[in-house]
């Protein structure tokens, strides 16, 4: 008696049926973030541009400012209050804080890395007596703290 073969038709798309609902579902669920995160960045535009406005209306001929100088400030103004915008955004989808963490990390180790080939033995002198003064310092205030 031949052995009854399997009907793998029914386990396939019983499997793409369920993929199908999770992919839905899981749409479903981020499109809310996108809207929202879309009316941020709206709102957020708005308001640096009706703060770039101000600032450009604001009267500081009293002050005896510049131009120039309304005109720096809005170069570095408008620029950070983006980045800060985009940050505000990302962290809607909850990536913002990573994104942030590893650019810092990026820029101290950037900086400690320019330092170090920039000055290498030439500052050891110095960088040896301030850790003793600040050892000295330490030792101190822990003595007067016990006292």
């Amino acid at each position: 008696m031949p052995l009854p073969l399997y009907d793998y038709t029914n386990q396939y798309a019983v499997s793409f049926v369920d993929s199908l609902d999770l992919f839905i579902s899981q749409i479903l669920l981020i499109i809310p973030k996108l809207i929202f995160a879309y009316l941020l960045w709206v709102v957020g535009r708005w308001l640096i541009n009706l703060a770039v406005a101000f600032i450009r209306r604001l009267d500081i001929k009293r002050y005896q400012f510049d131009d120039r100088v309304r005109n720096a400030f809005l170069r570095i103004f408008v620029p950070a209050s983006k980045v800060i915008l985009l940050l505000i955004i990302l962290d809607t989808f909850g990536i913002g804080s990573s994104i942030i963490q590893a650019v810092f990390s990026a820029i101290a180790l950037s900086i400690a890395i320019a330092l170090g080939l920039a000055f290498g033995r030439a500052l050891e002198p110095e960088a040896i007596r301030l850790t003793t003064l600040a050892k000295d310092n330490f030792k101190s205030n822990v003595k007067r703290n016990i006292d």
